[in-house]
């Protein structure tokens, strides 16, 4: 896997990037759809088992899905 397709917000496509160049640019995000010759269709980075390291886990300790559902549900507490 030397080419990873990125598609970003605003379904802006953008690449290709090889891995080295990934991490320089600071990781994926979880839910950046990535393609690369092999994968049948744009796949969520965090669901490619080979960029499981370049994949932003976390912002400030938490996760990213959960710090957005708090932002949006932050009424409910």
């Amino acid at each position: 896997m030397e080419k990873i397709y990125i598609l970003r917000k605003q379904k802006v496509i953008s690449g290709p990037y090889t891995l080295e160049r990934i991490q320089l640019k600071g990781g994926l995000r979880y839910n950046d759809m990535v393609w690369y010759e092999g994968l049948a269709d744009w796949t969520p980075a965090d669901q490619v088992e080979k960029l499981s390291d370049y994949v932003r886990k976390s912002v400030s300790g938490r996760s990213l899905s959960s710090s957005i559902f708090d932002k949006v549900f932050s009424f409910l507490k």
